[in-house]
């Protein structure tokens, strides 16, 4: 188990899905009123764990996980999950 940008710990994962599920379910679909009905692409410029993806999982988008450059490349955890 090493964490935090390394080699993701499941409890990094967890947390950063669980993080991301109540911003999206207190503001992005309700508290904005966006019409996720047409909402095709989501863009996530700063994806660490894809914990922002996940918490849209239930809705019809394809989100683009993006990882800065001067981060540390998590994409393939993003992918693996």
């Amino acid at each position: 188990q090493v964490g935090v940008y390394g080699k993701a710990a499941q409890s990094d994962l967890t947390a950063d899905y669980s993080r991301w599920k109540k911003v999206v379910s207190q503001s992005y679909l309700s508290g904005m009123g966006i019409d996720w009905s047409s909402v095709r692409n989501v863009i996530d410029m700063k994806a660490v764990y894809g914990g922002f993806a996940a918490a849209l999982k239930d809705l019809k988008v394809w989100v683009m996980n993006v990882v800065p450059i001067d981060s540390p490349d998590t994409l393939p955890i993003i992918y693996e999950r």
